[in-house]
């Protein structure tokens, strides 16, 4: 499970979700996947840095995209 943190902008709660990309190659059954993390109250919202080939690994991608903070280490 991904631990997400609070949003920046309002402190609420924020969702994930994964969406499916067509390919070139999608009628041979190959998908890629971005990740994408919002917050529930404000328009705050970011994704993956790059398709990933499983959507775990997308939706990982954008949580270290999320939970980044300007003013932490």
């Amino acid at each position: 499970m991904l631990h997400l943190k609070d949003c920046p902008f309002c402190g609420s709660k924020p969702r994930v979700w994964v969406r499916s990309i067509p390919t070139a190659s999608s009628l041979a059954g190959e998908m890629m996947y971005n990740g994408y993390i919002s917050c529930t109250e404000c328009t705050a919202k970011v994704r993956s840095a790059f398709p990933h080939a499983a959507g775990p690994e997308a939706a990982a991608d954008a949580a270290r995209n999320w939970n980044r903070r300007v003013n932490e280490e």
